[in-house]
């Protein structure tokens, strides 16, 4: 069904509900209380796996529920709807539009849920205000925006209207996001500064990087879902001397292979940097306004490929040791690491953490946070709300958090 998420199972989701189905079993109908901080987030399917692990299951029975098929077939509104696939066709399906029998469903909700704000139970936590951080784009990535935004106009137009090889409109969308943060996102490149007494080793650091380098890219399918494939890139780089410093732009998969070569040609890491683009400037200026008042800060952006970049970036900009900042994504987070990561942070360790999705929920940060950058926006209400709430919340030490929203003008600089 269109607009509906279709996730794998999860093992430890079935191991959760035999559980409580076995502890109703042998308590007459009685079960757990179980506590969320997010109940509801994205689709009324969390509905349905919250309440199935408290509900008896005659009480779903009553409504003809056996499954999660039931319960939107029930409650969800289905209608046939055109959906553009990633090619920009329009195809239709069954998709959910909205919800019926409302009046059954929440009583069924309420029933078995108690939710509560922080004002209902006078919960104080740390004031939020916040800020829209507007910054002009430069030159180079104001023109890149022009020609998406005529882009956009196209891919837009009926099916009939478009142009045969019109891209998906939120391909074309996404490419919008990554121009107004940064233009290697946009190039899948890698732009390295050195200074320029730097030059003889920059050059033995090239002569030594692979040719090629075999990588994961996800492209998306019909459907939309993304897909793992290999793909090999060569090495195209370009090397120039601007004012004092080297530049050096290489695809973004050679990024760790020139990090792992510092060492060996004699190039320190606190050396190295990256060009400041408009958004970088100005979250670099935040940062160290809290940085100094000795505040520790949240960074959100959903660019994974940028993070250890990022990093790079606040070290030399800030002058700090980089065991201050710690990264949370999928990856430099999986397993025990996210646990430690959070630890460190807590604990003041780490003073600025940066994060994606994986930092939003299932994740305390709290203690101390004085600030919370939004770098990148995501693309529901929710995720803001999730975002925030890693430290506005309670246990937080700091009586006010700054909300920093980075938005791009379009301007020439």
């Amino acid at each position: 069904i269109a607009y509906l998420p279709t996730p794998a199972e999860s093992q430890r989701a079935i191991d959760m509900a035999m559980k409580m189905a076995y502890l109703r079993d042998q308590n007459e109908g009685r079960g757990s209380v179980l506590l969320s901080a997010t109940p509801v987030t994205n689709s009324p399917m969390e509905i349905f796996n919250m309440l199935s692990l408290v509900l008896p299951v005659e009480e779903f029975e009553k409504f003809g529920i056996y499954t999660v098929d039931d319960f939107i077939r029930v409650f969800g509104k289905i209608a046939t709807v055109d959906k553009m696939t990633v090619k920009g066709e329009i195809v239709q399906k069954d998709g959910l539009v909205g919800f019926q029998n409302l009046d059954g469903l929440r009583n069924l909700f309420h029933r078995y849920t108690n939710m509560k704000n922080a004002d209902d139970v006078n919960l104080k936590l740390p004031d939020a205000p916040e800020s829209h951080e507007s910054v002009e784009m430069n030159a180079e990535q104001h023109d890149a925006y022009e020609t998406l935004r005529e882009e956009a106009k196209e891919s837009s137009k009926p099916a009939f209207a478009r142009n045969k090889n019109a891209r998906a409109l939120f391909a074309v969308m996404r490419d919008m996001d990554k121009v107004t943060t940064d233009m290697d996102l946009y190039n899948q490149t890698m732009t390295f500064t050195f200074p320029t007494e730097k030059a003889d080793q920059l050059t033995k650091l090239i002569e030594s990087l692979p040719q090629t380098i075999t990588t994961d890219r996800f492209e998306q399918n019909e459907e939309g879902q993304e897909i793992k494939v290999k793909v090999d890139v060569e090495l195209d780089y370009s090397l120039n001397k601007e004012g004092d410093t080297q530049v050096l732009v290489v695809p973004d998969v050679f990024e760790q292979a020139v990090i792992d070569r510092l060492v060996d040609v004699g190039i320190d890491q606190a050396d190295v940097s990256h060009p400041l683009t408009p958004k970088y400037a100005k979250l670099i200026a935040n940062l160290q306004s809290e940085y100094d008042i000795k505040g520790k800060q949240i960074i959100f952006t959903e660019e994974k490929t940028q993070h250890h970049k990022l990093k790079r970036i606040i070290v030399n900009q800030l002058g700090i040791d980089e065991g201050e900042v710690g990264i949370i994504n999928g990856t430099d987070a999986a397993g025990a690491k996210l646990q430690r990561i959070a630890d460190s942070y807590n604990a003041g360790s780490l003073k600025i953490v940066i994060c994606n999705k994986k930092a939003e929920v299932g994740v305390n940060l709290q203690k101390g946070t004085s600030a919370i950058h939004h770098l990148t926006l995501p693309w529901t209400p929710a995720s803001i709300q999730q975002r925030n709430g890693r430290g506005v919340r309670q246990g937080n030490t700091a009586k006010r958090v700054n909300i920093f929203y980075y938005l791009a003008l379009l301007g020439r600089a």
